[in-house]
């Protein structure tokens, strides 16, 4: 079968589904197995830093992950930026992803 995954973007970018709990409460609600979210980091880090409260709002229907660095959404340290996503990578591991 296929699988639908929902990404959140940041409030600049889209007026609902922000969070992965947004995309997550949209997975449930389908009642489908192939219905999923995803997180964005750079689009996280845009609505809040409390990556272990976003990823583990969404953990059972979490499916897919992005980074970026959060100055010109590239790889992240190729700009000079100093991003720490480290808070972010242990809320995963946390959740089992």
């Amino acid at each position: 079968g296929t699988t639908v995954i929902l990404e959140p973007l940041n409030r600049n970018e889209a007026f609902y589904m922000r969070l992965v709990a947004d995309a997550a409460a949209i997975a449930r609600d389908s009642d489908s197995k192939g219905v999923k979210a995803m997180g964005d980091f750079w689009h996280m880090s845009e609505e809040t830093s409390d990556y272990g409260a976003l990823m583990s709002a969404g953990k059972e229907y979490l499916q897919h992950v992005h980074i970026a660095s959060r100055g010109r959404r590239i790889m992240p340290g190729e700009d000079g930026e100093k991003d720490n996503y480290v808070d972010g990578f242990k809320a995963l591991k946390e959740i089992g992803y």
